[in-house]
């Protein structure tokens, strides 16, 4: 029942110089103080749940700090038909517009498409139409919208279908989401490219349960590359240790000597790394865009203990590490699962405030029942505050120690 001035311009939009020009080269601008609104269906709605998307956000730019309201409902469209409760659709949709300009949003990212697609090329007009209706009546908020395109499904291992022909349509809605955002003159947010460009044993691990909607797993994958589409890049964390013990490179990081029996160091990254998987995927994984590696060179013992605070990172040889090793987890992987904790706390308590389970009758057709304890649903306001403050002084990277030790005798786990 869970139910997502300093300012940083997307690295892979450039600037809009011409109305002709594609919609990718809309430009979309973070400030720090932004809210950023996430509007849909089911794909937008099951992330709050993960958190994935909005961590990888959070720690991408520690100095952005950047808040999050996730108003994706299951099964939506761009019509509101989901909202609508026992209501006709034009009520459903008029909440979506009261609800996502409540939030007073600075940035919307609206991902429709998927479900509408259902209705083949003959509906494209329609949906293209009330596309352009819920822009225009979000624009009183003065925020910046963008829309998101719904990546193309997945097919899965029988008994379940063949998802070609669903494809076949979405390609067309995608494509023609693409000319409506240019003619509107938004900025359209992509991530299936980057999906498709992964390696090749990355696409047998699914990223769906059934084609359509994203595992943990699928958001964690797809998490950098959602924060791509907003921010540039986090730097390549590359820290290079000589034969003398000096730090000869430290990149993504600043890298401290520190005096000891073995080879201690203080290392502070410039941001977080993402969490690390929680099922699925093996520990050593490296994930495309997220290298860090560890090059240490001239040792002459074998084998390698790799340990932060007493908890064992890695044990190695020599000549992996002379090649660089990666770097799965340790001190900042739990900082940064601890901001991803509190985010999904923090939606959990924000999605009871805004759908609360007995909805109907504390401000539906059946108010008059239970409509006195409607006043209770600000007491989540404090508790969403209170998750926000955590994650504001969880997401800048906090110094943590690597000790390198050459030798047989094991050490902690």
């Amino acid at each position: 029942m869970v139910r997502l001035c300093w300012c940083v311009c997307l690295a892979i939009l450039a600037l809009r110089s011409s109305p002709g020009m594609a919609a990718e080269t809309a430009k979309v601008t973070l400030k720090s103080g932004d809210r950023i609104v996430l509007v849909g269906g089911t794909m937008i709605e099951r992330e709050q749940r993960e958190g994935y998307w909005e961590t990888a956000l959070t720690l991408r730019n520690p100095a952005l700090n950047l808040t999050f309201r996730n108003l994706g409902w299951s099964g939506d469209t761009v019509f509101g038909e989901a909202r609508a409760w026992f209501d006709p659709p034009e009520k459903g949709y008029a909440r979506l517009i009261e609800q996502t300009i409540s939030e007073k949003p600075t940035v919307i990212v609206l991902n429709y498409g998927l479900n509408e697609s259902f209705a083949g090329e003959p509906g494209y007009a329609r949906f293209a139409k009330q596309y352009t209706r819920l822009v225009n009546d979000l624009a009183p908020a003065k925020a910046q919208i963008v829309l998101m395109l719904p990546p193309p499904a997945e097919t899965m291992p029988a008994p379940l279908p063949s998802m070609d022909a669903a494809n076949a349509r979405l390609t067309v809605y995608r494509e023609r989401i693409r000319t409506l955002a240019e003619k509107l003159q938004l900025p359209v947010l992509d991530i299936q490219p980057a999906i498709d460009a992964m390696p090749a044993e990355w696409k047998k691990i699914h990223r769906t349960d059934n084609g359509l909607h994203l595992t943990a797993t699928g958001y964690r994958r797809t998490a950098s590359l959602f924060a791509s589409l907003f921010l540039p890049p986090a730097p390549t964390w590359d820290v290079r240790i000589g034969k003398d013990l000096s730090v000869v490179k430290s990149e993504g990081a600043t890298v401290r000597v520190l005096r000891g029996e073995s080879m201690n160091y203080e290392v502070t990254d410039s941001s977080l790394p993402l969490p690390p998987f929680l099922t699925e995927v093996p520990a050593t994984a490296i994930v495309p865009g997220e290298t860090r590696q560890l090059f240490v060179y001239g040792l002459a013992t074998d084998p390698v203990h790799i340990t932060s605070a007493d908890k064992r990172i890695a044990v190695t040889d020599r000549a992996t590490l002379e090649k660089g090793l990666p770097m799965v987890q340790g001190l900042a992987f739990d900082q940064a699962e601890q901001v991803r904790a509190q985010i999904v706390l923090k939606n959990q308590h924000y999605f009871n405030k805004w759908r609360p389970q007995n909805d109907t009758y504390l401000y539906g057709f059946r108010k008059h029942e239970q409509g006195q304890n409607f006043k209770e649903l600000a007491q989540f306001d404090p508790l969403i505050a209170g998750c926000e403050a955590q994650i504001s002084a969880l997401r800048s990277p906090k110094a943590y120690p690597i000790v390198i030790t050459p030798r047989s005798n094991p050490l902690p786990r």
